[in-house]
């Protein structure tokens, strides 16, 4: 059985500072920092919920890098976020500044960090073309002599833009150098799939490092699970094919030829039908079968295409072209391979295409957990702690979990939910759209400054936007789909300005980046309203792991951790956008009668409590006065 730790560490009790760059560690952070030490001096895995706010970036390179300093191992920050990149180096600096001498270095994604101005067009085909200008010897980046630089830089600490600076300064390629130098450093800053993807073995060789010799800390580790799968998933579309077909042509007509036949027998198994159904993996190995042997006029082997594919590929590649041909003969290649852990999935109508879908992310991530030193997996929403456990596959006796309640005052937040009012598909009336409307009206008229209202889709915000046309109040500000770091950015300071004006309400969807990935400092927001419950809706991938689930960790499970945990998660996650300090004061509104049930309920971490009331309005108001006295300027009637 995993243990769960309990610190009895209090705030009373002195603690020792270690690394710690400040002059005291806080109290929420105590239980973590000294149940990770035991962990990482263990050789074991921490399982951290512990709460936004608490300062877990600093408490894990404290102990990951006491460890890996008397061990010789070396720290993988892993993040997927550009702002925790900064909070990770910035705390090297801090412990530097502190007196203790240690580096840290900082990478993105290869292909960002490219210098030859045709990276950019490339797709997945930039892996393929990076080794080939590599092989031939043809990138004068990576020709020039790196060792000299990558041993500065493995000695002092710079954020990644600084890095890529230092190396177009001297000539050399900031990816190989980056990589290079952390193999002599302490930290490696990065993203998930430096390690959880098949680029890992060649990081790995890269540091001159293996498994054994990493520690590995896990930020935001509630997207680690899904970010996993989606390295294991794949789909092939007529444009696809229709590409390959163009790409191949001046190369090879005979697989041209080929690839026309196999397009036009997809589109003739796929004519007149709708939707989605499941796959199986012959589907797809006799339409191609048939395809060759009708231009062949005998019965080639699937390997022998995917050769074909491969070869051409690597030509157009070298020719300074996106590759589809590689992605191709990829697809072919996992969808005649793979099978445990996975659904395949035919697609018709206007959007035509077969896919697969890693359903158990264990499959790669236990592997990895198993070989690994040590790690600290952590977040502000890891619940429930022993999901995670299971999903990614960790050693039972090897794993410890430990919830960390929140360190900030709870009378500065109010929780309500809302039973007259839910998203639920067969009740999403014009009624219920304008309810909906109305109650958010009565929230932002009723407190000042800034509120965040997230929905289960765009298509819903939209709905309640329009109900909101004639309203004279607050200026609505919108997320876009797929919003750049830039947009981001103006847009968190144009709800600075509104605040100091009376404030906006600011309208996004639940899972997305403003409710997850953006943070909302120095109480930005007055209040959170989440309209519904995200559950995800009915596809063959989700009733696939659904099933998945159910079939490996029983119904009940099965059910929590496909279904509701990750709705709970989206919902955990937008809530906690307005507390991020002990000095923040919010309510937050969950606006579903579902929540009220138990199903849904009994899923929540403990200390989320949360009132049942009706009267929207009458809680704004007693809110208000009790946490923004000087603030209030409307009187709710």
């Amino acid at each position: 059985m995993a243990s769960s730790l309990q610190s009895k560490t209090t705030m009373e009790e002195p603690l020792e500072r270690g690394l710690f760059p400040f002059e005291k560690v806080r109290g929420g952070q105590k239980g973590v920092l000294e149940d990770a030490r035991i962990a990482l001096r263990e050789g074991k895995h921490l399982l951290a919920n512990a709460p936004t706010g608490l300062g877990k970036t600093v408490v894990a390179l404290t102990a990951s890098l006491e460890v890996a300093l008397d061990q010789d191992k070396l720290v993988l920050f892993l993040t997927s976020r550009q702002s925790q990149h900064k909070a990770a180096i910035d705390t090297i600096l801090l412990m530097n500044k502190a007196g203790t001498r240690v580096t840290g270095v900082d990478v993105i994604a290869k292909q960002a960090m490219c210098q030859l101005p045709e990276a950019r067009k490339f797709r997945r085909a930039f892996y393929d073309y990076c080794y080939f200008k590599v092989k031939m010897k043809s990138c004068p980046w990576h020709n020039r002599d790196h060792e000299a630089v990558a041993e500065m830089i493995s000695k002092e600490t710079m954020h990644v833009h600084e890095l890529i600076n230092v190396c177009r300064r001297f000539g050399v390629c900031p990816h190989r150098t980056a990589m290079t130098a952390a193999g002599r450093a302490h930290v490696l800053v990065c993203d998930y799939n430096y390690i959880f993807s098949d680029v890992s073995k060649q990081v790995l060789k890269s540091m001159d490092r293996d498994l054994s010799e990493i520690i590995l800390v896990v930020d935001e580790a509630h997207n680690l699970p899904d970010r996993v799968r989606s390295h294991l998933c794949g789909d092939l579309s007529p444009r696809d094919l229709k590409r390959g077909i163009k790409e191949s042509k001046p190369y090879d007509k005979a697989l041209s030829k080929l690839l026309r036949s196999i397009l036009i027998s997809f589109l003739k198994t796929f004519r007149d039908r709708e939707g989605e159904e499941k796959a199986e993996r012959a589907l797809f190995l006799d339409l191609v079968q048939k395809a060759m042997r009708k231009v062949s006029g005998e019965d080639l082997r699937i390997m022998d295409l995917i050769v074909r594919l491969e070869e051409v590929g690597q030509a157009v590649v070298r020719d300074g072209g996106s590759s589809t041909l590689m992605e191709i003969a990829n697809f072919m290649k996992k969808w005649n391979e793979m099978d445990d852990g996975m659904v395949r999935i035919q697609t018709h109508g206007n959007d035509k295409k077969i896919s697969y879908k890693l359903l158990d992310p264990s499959i790669l991530s236990a592997p990895i957990f198993k070989d690994l030193h040590s790690s600290i997996i952590m977040s502000g929403t890891l619940h429930p702690v022993n999901m995670y456990r299971d999903l990614l596959g960790l050693e039972p006796e090897r794993t410890m979990s430990g919830n960390y309640p929140s360190p900030f005052p709870k009378e500065n937040r109010s929780v309500v939910v809302t039973p007259s009012l839910t998203s639920l598909y067969a009740k999403r009336t014009e009624s219920m759209y304008a309810s909906y409307a109305q109650n958010i009206m009565w929230i932002a008229d009723g407190l000042p400054g800034n509120i965040a209202v997230f929905f289960p889709s765009y298509a819903f915000l939209q709905k309640i936007k329009e109900g909101m046309g004639q309203w004279n109040g607050k200026d609505l500000l919108q997320e876009k789909s797929r919003m750049k770091k830039e947009e981001k950015t103006a847009l968190l300071e144009e709800l600075k300005v509104k605040k100091e004006k009376g404030g906006a309400v600011l309208m996004g969807v639940l899972g997305g980046s403003l409710s997850e990935g953006i943070d909302f400092k120095n109480n930005l927001l007055h209040s959170v309203v989440v309209v519904g419950l995200p559950l995800s809706p009915p596809s063959i991938e989700n009733q696939a792991l659904k099933d998945y689930y159910s079939d490996k960790f029983g119904p009940r499970k099965g059910f929590e951790y496909s279904v509701i945990h990750p709705a709970l998660n989206k919902v955990l996650q937008a809530a906690g956008r307005c507390i991020r300090s002990e000095t923040d004061k919010a309510i937050i509104f969950l606006m579903d009668s579902r929540y009220t049930q138990d199903r849904y309920s009994k899923c929540m971490p403990q200390g989320f409590d949360f009132d049942v009331s009706r009267d929207v309005r009458g809680n704004v108001s007693r809110f208000s006065r009790r946490a923004f006295p000087e603030l209030v300027t409307v009187q709710v009637s």
